[in-house]
C-alpha cells in the first residue's frame, strides 16, 4: 500500500468516527417469565418432570451506544424456580402413600454484560436484539412443601451454598425488544426474552451420577426504559436501544 493510499484510509476512518453518534444511558428495566430446569442423568431423587413457575427480574443497567451498537453492564436481581408434584416417600424398607409438592427457588444477584444492535423501522421505532450473558451470585433459597393439606416454606440462608447449591454461576441471555422514541432523551421498550444457566447449579455429591447436570432457565417478556445522560454528536432522530 502506498502512503497516499495509506493516508486516505486514515483520513477517510477519521470521517467516519468523527460522524458517529455516541450516547450514554441508563436503563431500569422489569421481567416476568416461567422458569425451570433441565436436568440430565439422574439427581438425588427420582422426579417428575418439573412444571414451571413464574418468576421475575429487576436490572438497573447502564449502557454506551455508537451509532447502531449498544453495549451493556448493571447490577440486577433474578429469581427463578420449579415445582416437583407426587414426590412419593416411600421407600423399599418403609413403604408409604403419601406424596408431596415441592418447589425450590434460588435468588440472585446479577451482574449482565450486552451487545446490542439498533435495527431501524420507522424514524421513530426500530426493532432492538441483544445477546450476551449474566455473572450470578445466589443470596438465598427457598423450598415450599406441600403436601397432606399443609404448606411449609422453608428460607434457606447463605450457608446454603456449602451445601447442595453452587454459589456463583452464568447465564446466557438472549432478547429481542421493540424501542419506541418519546423524545431525544427517552425511549421505552419491550419484548420476550431467554435465559439459561450456562454453569450446573448444583454441587457434585455421592448422591449424584458423575455426569449429573442441572440448568435453570426462563422464557418471559422484559420492558423498561433508556434515559439518556449525553446529547448525541449528532442529530438522534432514530429511537435507542
Amino acid at each position: 500500500m502506498t502512503i497516499r493510499n495509506l493516508l486516505l484510509a486514515v483520513f477517510m476512518l477519521a470521517g467516519i468516527c468523527a460522524m458517529a453518534q455516541s450516547r450514554l444511558y441508563l436503563k431500569p428495566s422489569v421481567g416476568i417469565g416461567f422458569n425451570n430446569i433441565r436436568e440430565s442423568n439422574s439427581g438425588p431423587i427420582t422426579l417428575k418432570k418439573s412444571q414451571p413457575v413464574i418468576g421475575y427480574s429487576k436490572t438497573l443497567g447502564i449502557g454506551y451506544k455508537k451509532n447502531k451498537i449498544g453495549f451493556e453492564t448493571g447490577i440486577g436481581y433474578l429469581k427463578t424456580g420449579r415445582t416437583a408434584s407426587n414426590i412419593s416417600l416411600s421407600t423399599a424398607t418403609s413403604p408409604s402413600n403419601i406424596s408431596l409438592e415441592w418447589r425450590p427457588s434460588n435468588h440472585y444477584v446479577t451482574v449482565p454484560l450486552r451487545m446490542t444492535y439498533q435495527l431501524d423501522v420507522t424514524k421513530k421505532f426500530s426493532v432492538v436484539p441483544a445477546v450476551g450473558g449474566s455473572f450470578s451470585y445466589n443470596i438465598s433459597a427457598t423450598d415450599r412443601i406441600k403436601g397432606q393439606g399443609a404448606t411449609e416454606t422453608i428460607k434457606l440462608p447463605g450457608s446454603f451454598h456449602k451445601g447442595g447449591i453452587k454459589t456463583f454461576g452464568l447465564f446466557g441471555e438472549a432478547q429481542l425488544n421493540g424501542s419506541y422514541r418519546l423524545n431525544k432523551n427517552i425511549d421505552i421498550f419491550g419484548g420476550p426474552s431467554f435465559q439459561y444457566m450456562i454453569t450446573d447449579i448444583g454441587k457434585k455429591s455421592a448422591n449424584t451420577a458423575p455426569d449429573y447436570k442441572a440448568n435453570p432457565y426462563t422464557w418471559g417478556i422484559n420492558a423498561g426504559i433508556n434515559l439518556y445522560l449525553s446529547e448525541p454528536t449528532k442529530s438522534a432522530d432514530t429511537p435507542g436501544n
